[in-house]
């Protein structure tokens, strides 16, 4: 399922559209096999993605969905960086009112399927969930980077979070590299959870029907506002709070097999239609995120409790809040699954369709945007001879840049202030660590927790929204109805 996000003001409001639709097959096509070319220069440790020693030449275009300002900034570095490298960054949506519209997604998704399927694909490909992994290994439309990968003695596979990259494969192929991945955590009310008698530590995982409880607890002792909503600002609503939790436990793209109707499945749309919102799933998702909102969550809850949890999607900015959290919250916590399964999304994700005129320069182009850096650098704001800042704020794949970009976010945004300025003297080396110790091991061990790609769905949306609409919104469908249904349309879909 993918989410595009738009920045609606400085304090970090995301609108958050969940598009996925379905895809197709034909026969495979031959496969690119060799990365780079035999007498490709092999390159030391010290040589990066990011190293001007590499003599680049070419001239690839990029295709996104919707626009993306960190794209473009990588893109420029990396043309930086090679001076005869020329990379056309195009958008498939450009007007603002059709920015999370049903209609112009559907007309660009069967527009970019059709291209793929005929070879007349863009060079690189921000996915937009047009295949699942299952699909693109038949189709033959995009390479299979893992034979890349194998083949480049430069790329070491145990430099990154095999987990999320794991999250994209079929039968051991991958057609999709993630450039960065998001975090959820949960923040909930702690008088709440006090009144339930249900003690969290931080990291713990909750599933919804931990919350659920919590809630019916509390409402049973008369604890909460008279306009409560389980979620703080009512961000989600019923269809669309726990569902990218609990999909992975019903559905499995890569098997090509669902479990919709199953009794946990409708016990679990019989659960949440009964949340307290005022949110329609027609209405769409709004996430709020950024440094500040766990305050507001925080002061909503002081003399009366309006809501239960927030949800926040963390990212390199925000790890600092993290030691600060709020008397009356509790967290971060990891919202997972019944099954312990734990989702994650994506911002950037790459796939080269066979179509790319260059392939050799596009697994260049990938692997800059994904490998460690030597030397870190933040947005404009900071940025050393020969460094570069790829992860923009988002969680990075390689286990190195995790540390070093979180360590010079954390301190630039702890001289930043609210200003959004560093000062000219900024130095990082000369700074203390901001996180306490041991905090990017613990880190590190939620992140190889994350299993599911949200964005790894297809187009398999298209089918179980107007669904699930019907019994979230119209109330025309019984829980069972909508499972059978759901069972039958996703399930004929998979296997096509």
């Amino acid at each position: 399922m993918r989410r595009e996000r738009l920045v609606l003001s400085a304090a970090s409001v995301f609108l958050v559209v969940a598009l996925t639709f379905s895809g197709c097959r034909s026969s495979q096509d031959t496969i690119y096999s060799q990365a780079l070319p035999e007498d490709s220069p092999s390159s030391t440790a010290e040589d990066s993605p990011a190293s001007q020693d590499k003599e680049l030449s070419g001239e690839l275009t990029i295709l996104s969905v919707y626009e993306f300002s960190n794209l473009e900034r990588i893109a420029e570095e990396f043309e930086t960086l090679h001076p005869n490298v020329k990379l056309n960054v195009e958008v498939g949506i450009t007007s603002s009112a059709d920015l999370g519209m049903a209609e112009p997604w559907e007309q660009f998704m069967e527009q970019l399927t059709t291209e793929l399927m005929s070879g007349e694909g863009p060079d690189i490909l921000v996915d937009p969930g047009v295949f699942t992994p299952k699909q693109y290994q038949q189709s033959g439309v995009a390479y299979d980077l893992r034979e890349w990968m194998d083949a480049d003695p430069d790329f070491h596979l145990e430099e990154y979070y095999e987990n999320i990259l794991q999250a994209y494969e079929v039968d051991g192929d991958q057609y999709t590299l993630p450039a960065n991945f998001w975090v959820s955590v949960l923040y909930l009310n702690k008088e709440l959870c006090d009144a339930a008698g249900v003690s969290c530590s931080a990291w713990d995982t909750v599933d919804y029907t931990e919350i659920l409880d919590i809630w019916r607890a509390a409402e049973n002792q008369g604890l909460l506002a008279q306009d409560f909503t389980l979620e703080f600002m009512d961000q989600k609503g019923p269809s669309s709070l726990f569902f990218d939790a609990e999909f992975p436990c019903f559905v499995d793209v890569k098997a090509g097999t669902c479990s919709f109707d199953s009794p946990e499945f409708i016990q679990y749309l019989k659960d949440t239609k009964s949340i307290p919102s005022n949110r329609t799933l027609s209405q769409g998702v709004v996430t709020m995120s950024g440094s500040a909102i766990m305050g507001d969550f925080s002061r909503s809850n002081q003399e009366e409790n309006h809501s239960l949890l927030l949800y926040d999607m963390l990212s390199l900015d925000s790890l600092v809040s993290l030691s600060e959290i709020p008397e009356n919250c509790v967290g971060p916590l990891i919202l997972s699954s019944r099954e312990g399964e734990v989702s994650f999304s994506t911002s950037l994700s790459f796939v080269v369709p066979t179509s790319c005129s260059h392939p050799e320069l596009a697994w260049e182009f990938l692997k800059f945007c994904v490998a460690p850096v030597e030397t870190p650098a933040f947005y404009s704001f900071y940025h050393p001879e020969g460094s570069v800042d790829i992860v923009q704020g988002g969680f990075p794949v390689a286990k190195e840049n995790l540390l070093s970009y979180g360590e010079l976010y954390g301190k630039a945004y702890q001289v930043m202030g609210g200003s959004m300025t560093i000062p000219d003297d900024f130095d990082p080396a000369s700074m203390d660590s901001p996180f306490p110790d041991g905090f990017f091991t613990q880190l590190e061990s939620v992140v190889s927790h994350y299993r599911f790609a949200i964005d790894s769905l297809g187009r398999v949306g298209e089918i179980y929204t107007p669904i699930l609409q019907q019994y979230y919104d119209t109330d025309t469908l019984s829980a069972e109805e909508c499972a059978r249904q759901l069972q039958e349309k996703v399930g004929i879909w998979l296997q096509e």
